[in-house]
């Protein structure tokens, strides 16, 4: 059985990336955050809820790196 994604799209601080990475400890988490301040709250809020390892935080969102995300999902 594959793993879960939940994508964010507009993430900000993380306040619910981390939240639903924390009620979904199974999935895995793609957060889009164009603001390099808010990405680093998002880190650091991730660490501090030791749920880092389900987020993977990226940069601004277009269909190009949106694709790259969902490409390998299953179907």
């Amino acid at each position: 059985m594959s793993r879960k994604c939940i994508i964010d799209v507009g993430s900000a601080e993380g306040y619910y990336a981390v939240g639903l990475a924390m009620r979904c400890p199974n999935s895995q988490i793609f957060t889009f955050e164009a603001e390099p301040y808010y990405r680093h709250l998002s880190r650091r809020l991730a660490r501090e809820n030791r749920i880092a390892e389900n987020l993977d935080i990226r940069g601004a969102c277009n269909p190009k790196t949106l694709h790259d995300v969902t490409a390998d999902l299953d179907e």
